[in-house]
């Protein structure tokens, strides 16, 4: 190769440059390109877009890692806190009663047939009589029992001594338990 040639080259590869250049400053100038103020209004919109997303997936991250929390909780919950005998009901009601100075009177069961995986709730219907606060505290003892007991409804009548509830309340017994 001649220096003619080497000379001839570089001019060709001048012109393909100058070339390019003319056009991306064609572009650059051109109203398809964007302007600074554009662009970063781009690109916040994009970055609001991507904590929106990412919001919004975040709950399910580790899902397989937090199904296994639950499963356990669950599993806890009903040893602990389910009764397996009726007689840990009667025990919880008792405790409760002499606790917090009331009398426990007129105690029925009513199981309840619909079972639902090894679950039966149980009806607790019961008087129990004393001075109002500490009716309330019973009432408070039982929601607050290892036992899981749900008041649901809570009848105000009067005696000589103090005052008198009917409360109505429920638990689940585990039937598969022995």
């Amino acid at each position: 190769m001649t220096i003619h040639d080497t000379r001839r080259a570089v001019m060709i590869g001048l012109v393909i440059l100058v070339v390019i250049d003319l056009v991306a400053l064609g572009v650059l100038l051109s109203p398809l390109a964007k302007s600074r103020q554009q662009k970063e209004a781009e690109l916040r919109d994009l970055q609001q877009q991507f904590k929106q997303r990412q919001s919004e997936i975040g709950p399910s991250r580790d899902m397989d890692k937090k199904i296994a929390s639950a499963t356990g909780d669950i599993a806890s919950f009903y040893q602990h806190r389910l009764p397996g005998q009726y007689s840990e009901i009667d025990t919880a009601l008792d405790k409760a009663a002499k606790g917090n100075g009331v009398i426990l009177q007129d105690v029925k069961f009513h199981p309840d047939k619909r079972e639902v995986e090894d679950l039966e709730r149980v009806d607790v219907d019961m008087t129990i009589s004393g001075p109002y606060v500490n009716d309330v505290k019973f009432i408070n003892a039982l929601e607050r029992d290892k036992v899981f007991f749900v008041i649901n409804s809570v009848s105000l009548g009067g005696t000589l001594n103090g005052v008198q509830l009917q409360v109505k309340a429920e638990t689940y017994f585990r039937t598969g338990a022995v």
